[in-house]
C-alpha cells in the first residue's frame, strides 16, 4: 500500500533497500559461503575464542581473535578471556588449595614399602616409596584463612625412573622465577587425621590435590629467591619463619588410579626450606589414612612450607594460524610431534563450511595421541589426524570430559580413543569407562579405537567388550594393498562412496595386531579391512590391523597402529597419500 503511494523513484529505491536487507540476511544465515564476500558471518564453531567468517573463496573459516565471554571451567583462575584461540585465566592457586608446612616425622605404625604410579603434566613414572618421612598440615603465609582444614598431605620418599630435565616458569606469592626441574624425589598425597583414632576413611577422590615433587635449581642465567620472612598460620599456632630458598616443585599428580586424584590442574606447590625462628613443637601423634594406606606418626620440628604455586612451560611460538574450524594452532615441540608443515587436500569436502558432525578425540585416558599442542609429554600428535577431517567439514575437538559425565548425553557423532596409556600394567581404560562407551555405542554411536605397540594396547576390557582378541606380537611397518587382498577391496571401507574415493594400499608403521573371538557379542558383525596375509611373518600371518564392526545400532572401526592415521615430524600419513583418503573413508563410514 506504502509503495503505490509514491512515485516510481521512491517506489524503486524501497525494494533496493528491501532486496538488500534480504542479502545481508542471507549472508548472516550462510551456511556454505558459496557466493558470500570474504568476511560475511557464517556457521558458529561453537568456540567463543575464534571468529566465523567466510573466506571469500567458498569456506567457512575460523580463525582465532573471537573476543566472546568464555569460562574455561577452572576454579583456580580469575579474568578468564580469550588468547589465540583459547579461553584461559589467570592461575590463582591460593584461591582453590592451602599451603602445608612441613614437619619431619618419625613412623610410629602401620607403614611399609609400597609400589606408587603416578602422573602429572611431566612424565608418567611407577616406584617405590617408604613410610612418610614428612607429614604437612594445611598452613597459609598470605594472612587468610585455611579452606580444606582437615586435610593434609603424607610426604613419601619416592625412588623411581629419572626423567629429563625440564624448564618451568612458577609463580608464588613472592614472584615469579624460571627453574629446572629434575627427577621426583617425593610424593604428595591428601591425607585425613585423628589425633586419638584411626581416620574412617581417606580423602574422597577429586576432592584434593595428590603432588609429585620434583628437585629444582635455577635455571641458566637465573637465580633463586632467599632468605625470606614470613609469618605462617596454621592448626599449631602462629610462627615467624625464614623461607631459605625453594628446594621442590610439586605439580597435581594421579597417583595409582588415573583419573581420580587431580582436583585442580593448575594449581602446584613450590616447597621452601625453613628456619623456625621463635616455636619449639612439643612431640605430637596423629593417625593418618590416604591412598596409600593407614598409619601413625610423630611430627617433630617443621623444615619446609610449601607454597601455592602455578608453573607453565616457556610458550611455544604457534607455527600455524589455526583458523580452521576451531583446530588449534600448530606446535613445536621436542620429540615425536605433529608435522606443523602438513597441509592436506580434500578435493571433495564431505561437509562445508564446518558443518558436519563433531568428532571428539580423547585425552582423558592419557592418550599419547591428542589435538591440543601442550607441552613436549601432550605435543598433539593427532593434530594432522584433525586437520585432515576439518579440511572435509568436520569439527574435531578434544574431548575433557570423563565418559562417565559425557555418555550417553554427547550430541558428538564420533568418539576417537587413540593409544589411551596406563600406569605401570594397569588396564588404560576402566571398567566403568568401557561398559558405558560400548552401551553408547550400542545404541547408535560411533568410536574410532585406535591401539599401538606396547605400552599402547592394554585396552584388554575394551577390547573384549568388542569381541576382539589381542595377540602378543608387534608388528612392523606393513602396506597392505588391494592387489595382495590384504586390503578388503569388497568393502565400503576400501572403495568410498565413489570411484574417485578408492584407496589401492594403506601403510602402517607398527602396531599390535588382533584377530576376532570365536563367540564374538551376538549383536556385532565383522568386516575384515587390513589383514596380514600368509607371506607375512609367522607371528602375524591372518591377524587384523583394522576391523569395521557393526555393534547393535551403532559403528566402529578398530584399528591396530595410529601413526598411520596422522601426520608426524617422523612418519604418517603424509608420506601414504592413500591413507588420507582410507582415513576419510573410515570417518564417512562411522558416520554413516
Amino acid at each position: 500500500m506504502l509503495l503505490c503511494a509514491v512515485g516510481p523513484s521512491e517506489r524503486r529505491r524501497t525494494w533496493l533497500l528491501v532486496l538488500s536487507g534480504l542479502l545481508a540476511w542471507a549472508r548472516i544465515a550462510s551456511a556454505t559461503c558459496d557466493v558470500d564476500p570474504e568476511g560475511t558471518p557464517c556457521v558458529d564453531d561453537g568456540n567463543p575464542c575464534s571468529l566465523d567468517v567466510c573466506d571469500g573463496a567458498g569456506t567457512c573459516v575460523h580463525p582465532t581473535g573471537g573476543q566472546a565471554a568464555c569460562d574455561d571451567g577452572d576454579p583456580c583462575t580469575i579474568d578468564d578471556a580469550c588468547s589465540d584461540g583459547v579461553c584461559r585465566g589467570t592461575s590463582v592457586p591460593a584461591s582453590c588449595i592451602d599451603g602445608a608446612l612441613c614437619y619431619r616425622t618419625s613412623a610410629e605404625a602401620g607403614f611399609s614399602h609400597t609400589g606408587v604410579k603416578f602422573v602429572d603434566g611431566i612424565s608418567i613414572s611407577a616406584g617405590r616409596a617408604a613410610e612418610p618421612i614428612d607429614f604437612c598440615l594445611p598452613a597459609r603465609s598470605d594472612g587468610g584463612a585455611t579452606i580444606a582444614p582437615a586435610l593434609s598431605l603424607a610426604s613419601y620418599k619416592f625412588r623411581g625412573g629419572a626423567v629429563p630435565d625440564t624448564r618451568l616458569s612458577i609463580t608464588d606469592q613472592f614472584g615469579t622465577f624460571d627453574a629446572q626441574v629434575r627427577a621426583v624425589n617425593r610424593v604428595l598425597v591428601a591425607t585425613t587425621t585423628s589425633p586419638t583414632d584411626p581416620p574412617p576413611a581417606p580423602p574422597t577422590p577429586q576432592t584434593a590435590n595428590h603432588y609429585a615433587c620434583r628437585r629444582l635449581r635455577a635455571a641458566e642465567g637465573t637465580s633463586l629467591p632467599a632468605d625470606i620472612p614470613v609469618t605462617v598460620e596454621g592448626p599449631l599456632g602462629v610462627h615467624a619463619q625464614v623461607l631459605l630458598q625453594p628446594k621442590r616443585w610439586c605439580s597435581p599428580a594421579d597417583i595409582d588410579a588415573p583419573g581420580t586424584g587431580i582436583a585442580h590442574p593448575r594449581a602446584g606447590l613450590l616447597c621452601y626450606d625453613v628456619v623456625q625462628s621463635d616455636a619449639v613443637l612439643p612431640p605430637l601423634e596423629v593417625h593418618t589414612a590416604n591412598q596409600l594406606g593407614m598409619g601413625s606418626l610423630e611430627i617433630l620440628a617443621a623444615r619446609e612450607l610449601c607454597i601455592p604455586a602455578s608453573a607453565q612451560t616457556p610458550v611455544r611460538p604457534c607455527l600455524t594460524s589455526g583458523d580452521e574450524c576451531g583446530l588449534p594452532c600448530c606446535r613445536e615441540y621436542r620429540g615425536q610431534r605433529p608435522d606443523c608443515t602438513y597441509e592436506p587436500l580434500v578435493p571433495s569436502p564431505r561437509y562445508l563450511g564446518c558443518a558436519g558432525p563433531t568428532i571428539l578425540v580423547d585425552p582423558t585416558h592419557l592418550n599419547f595421541h591428542q589435538v591440543t599442542p601442550e607441552n613436549n609429554f601432550n605435543p598433539g600428535r593427532f593434530w594432522g589426524f584433525a586437520k585432515q577431517l576439518v579440511r572435509d567439514g568436520y569439527v574435531v575437538r578434544d574431548n575433557l570430559t570423563p565418559f562417565d559425565e559425557l555418555l550417553p548425553a554427547t550430541s558428538a557423532r564420533i568418539i576417537v580413543v587413540a593409544n589411551p596409556r596406563t600406569l605401570a600394567g594397569d588396564e588404560a581404560v576402566s571398567p566403568a569407562d568401557v561398559a558405558a562407551l560400548v552401551a553408547w555405542v550400542e545404541q547408535g554411536g560411533s568410536l574410532l579405537l585406535s591401539i599401538d605397540h606396547p605400552p599402547f594396547e592394554r585396552v584388554e576390557a575394551l577390547l573384549v567388550a568388542l569381541g576382539l582378541v589381542r595377540s602378543g606380537a608387534s608388528a612392523r611397518e606393513f602396506t597392505f594393498t588391494r592387489a595382495a587382498g590384504s586390503l578388503n577391496g569388497a568393502s565400503t571401507i576400501a572403495n568410498g562412496a565413489a570411484t574417485s574415493e578408492a584407496v589401492d594400499e594403506v601403510t602402517t608403521f607398527t602396531g599390535t595386531p588382533f584377530s576376532i573371538d570365536p563367540a564374538p557379542p551376538p549383536q556385532a558383525q565383522y568386516e575384515p579391512i587390513l589383514t596380514f596375509p600368509p607371506d607375512a611373518p609367522a607371528d602375524l600371518a591372518g591377524l587384523l590391523q583394522g576391523v569395521a564392526i557393526q555393534f547393535g545400532a551403532g559403528r566402529v572401526y578398530v584399528s591396530g597402529e595410529s601413526g598411520g592415521l596422522t601426520a608426524q615430524n617422523t612418519f604418517g600419513m603424509q608420506e601414504t597419500p592413500d591413507n588420507e583418503q582410507f582415513l576419510r573413508n573410515v570417518i564417512h563410514w562411522l558416520d554413516s
